[in-house]
């Protein structure tokens, strides 16, 4: 349910290692990325630091290729890349305007901000969006320490923001002693480890008592002999002791888990001394019957277990071979995982861990989904009360303008008529009445158009409110959504698909003769 994540340091290699590292990591993800199906969902993240000689414009090394494929198809596929450098000028433009979003802090050069800007411009105009060069040049001049320009070319203009103040401690990289020291604890607990894990899951039984001379077999079985894995040590001598080796084909088959496959069984079975022959309830299944290692000949030194009587007989071998049918039917069901929330089933051989992930993609496919409808849903009546509001803002700066406009003529208006009333001969002229009355109705307009701005700032600050409250639902519904997805268990249900019965064919079963040591210090173990 965590984040996985792979930190690779290359720190400590050589610069020719360090290209040829990264050459090999960047093509095996381009390989991975070929495999998976297209989304619009982010599936992971690569992240390189110190990008310096990996991606450069004029030069080609081996590692630019790959990368600038990544930058161009990757996001198809769900995978995201992030770059990080301290000088823009060293990565190509192709690259630069492949990058939808770009986090620039302070730069030091004026090439540097040139190399910025025209990817930029790039990026913006590829993408429909009308850039303004001027004004980004003065909001990157004017960036100052940890303030970051964010732009993102799905968004209409960038945003300028400042990190925390933080206290690093920047060491620098490990060294080899320092990495050594570090991973000592975990290479001791691996050499306390067993070398290896014994592949028969029950001990043989103890049948008759050990002879030197060969059981023979009835004619027709085959019978092998497996190698030794180390030579024997003094006082020990070589036992073999019988299991009867089985190989089927089974066919499993359904149109409801989508599922057509073959598959090859190998498995084999200690001989027990009852009537019954092998047990094939405590059988050990082989993934890989190359891993046996058979002979034709047994070691010389070598003495033979008894066989039961039942194997001396041609007849028995038929009867196993016919049980060993119905036990692969009714013990060897294709176990799938199946989700019924998105309706997904395991491909045969997928792990649970893989469809957890996979199932969990297909969650976060769902919800980036549900986010972009709801998106869809609220992105008209936020245009509609953003342009309430431009309006509003753009009747408000009219009715102040207006305003000073006539405040300004009843102060002049009133004004002539005072100077008029004090220095005309005529105190009282009709002159002077005409111009006192100008005056007042001017002054009451004024008061008006006051009283008119007090109605658009309070029309203004609905609408914006208005607004605040919309974008804050659309925000509550998106985070219910991720919410959602991070507290929703991912369940699974177990779909048990058995192979077709008429389908399944045994070989002839064969004899594996199996060393053990005895003596010696040993009280009797597998040596293969």
């Amino acid at each position: 349910g965590k984040p996985r994540i792979s930190i690779l340091s290359i720190a400590h290699l050589s610069e020719a290692e360090r290209m040829f590292f990264v050459t090999i990591l960047l093509n095996e993800v381009l390989a991975w990325v070929r495999t998976q199906s297209g989304t619009s969902s982010l599936r992971a993240l690569l992240y390189m630091d110190e990008i310096f000689g990996y991606f450069p414009p004029t030069q080609a090394p081996p590692s630019k290729k790959p990368m600038l494929t990544l930058l161009k198809q990757a996001r198809a596929f769900g995978l995201g890349v992030v770059l990080a450098t301290q000088n823009p000028v060293d990565l190509d433009y192709k690259g630069l305007s492949n990058t939808g979003t770009w986090f620039i802090g302070r730069l030091q050069t004026e090439r540097d901000k040139l190399r910025v800007l025209d990817g930029l411009e790039g990026a913006m105009t590829g993408g429909g969006k009308s850039f303004d060069r001027r004004r980004m040049d003065a909001i990157l001049s004017g960036l100052g320490k940890r303030v970051f320009l964010m732009n993102n070319v799905h968004e209409d203009h960038p945003v300028v923001f400042s990190t925390r103040w933080v206290l690093s401690y920047l060491r620098g990289p490990m060294t080899r002693e320092e990495i050594k020291l570090l991973m000592a604890p975990r290479k001791a607990e691996q050499e306390k480890a067993p070398a290896k894990k014994v592949r028969a899951t029950a001990r043989p039984p103890e049948v008759a008592k050990a002879k030197v001379d060969r059981p023979v077999l009835p004619a027709g079985i085959p019978e092998r002999f497996q190698n030794l894995r180390d030579p024997l040590e003094e006082g020990e001598s070589l036992l073999y002791k019988a299991a009867l080796y089985a190989e089927g084909r089974l066919h499993y088959a359904s149109t409801r888990s989508k599922v057509d496959l073959w598959k090859t069984v190998s498995f084999e079975a200690w001989f027990t001394d009852e009537a019954k022959g092998p047990d094939w309830e405590d059988s050990t299944v082989q993934e890989d019957p190359t891993d046996l290692d058979l002979s034709d000949t047994p070691q010389e030194q070598g003495r033979f277990d008894a066989l039961p009587a039942k194997a001396s007989h041609k007849k028995s071998y038929t009867s196993w071979r016919n049980f060993m049918k119905r036990h692969l039917y009714e013990n060897h069901p294709l176990v799938l995982f199946k989700n019924a929330d998105h309706k997904l089933i395991s491909e045969p051989g997928e792990s649970e861990s893989a469809f957890r992930v996979r199932v969990v993609e297909a969650d976060r496919e769902a919800r980036d989904l549900q986010i972009e409808k709801l998106r869809t849903r609220y992105a008209p009546k936020l245009a509609r009360l953003e342009e309430r509001v431009r309006k509003a803002e753009a009747r408000l700066d009219k009715e102040e303008e207006q305003y000073a406009e006539k405040k300004r003529g009843s102060l002049i208006s009133f004004g002539t008529s005072l100077l008029g009333a004090l220095f005309s001969r005529k105190k009282a002229s009709s002159r002077n009445v005409s111009r006192a009355g100008t005056a007042l109705r001017s002054a009451d307009r004024a008061a008006k158009e006051k009283g008119d701005i007090r109605r658009a700032k309070a029309d203004l600050e609905k609408y914006q409110d208005d607004l605040k409250h919309l974008e804050a639902e659309f925000e509550e519904e998106v985070e219910v959504l991720s919410e959602r997805l991070q507290a929703t268990a991912v369940e699974l249900d177990e779909v048990l698909v058995r192979p077709r019965k008429s389908d399944i064919t045994m070989d002839d079963p064969m004899v594996i003769w199996k060393p053990w040591r005895v003596g010696g210090r040993s009280k009797g173990e597998p040596a293969y």
